[in-house]
């Protein structure tokens, strides 16, 4: 921190990096428990490959799975 030239700017990213990062760990289990249900969020071991396995189905978006699994 003491060679920064802002150190408003470092608190700024530090803050918005934190949002992000809890908006995702939010975000990915409530799509996961909204789309797929309780039940099946439960029993499956990666629900978030499952819930890439099921937009795919859809043909939402093409070969977002292969995105999870490199995540």
């Amino acid at each position: 921190m003491p060679h920064l030239n802002n150190p408003l700017h470092a608190k700024r990213s530090m803050v918005l990096g934190a949002v992000v990062g809890g908006g995702t760990l939010v975000g990915v289990p409530l799509f996961c428990i909204l789309i797929m249900g309780v039940d099946s969020t439960t029993r499956n071991i990666y629900p978030t490959y499952a819930l890439a396995k099921k937009l795919r189905s859809v043909n939402f978006i093409n070969r977002i799975e292969v995105v999870v699994v490199g995540v």
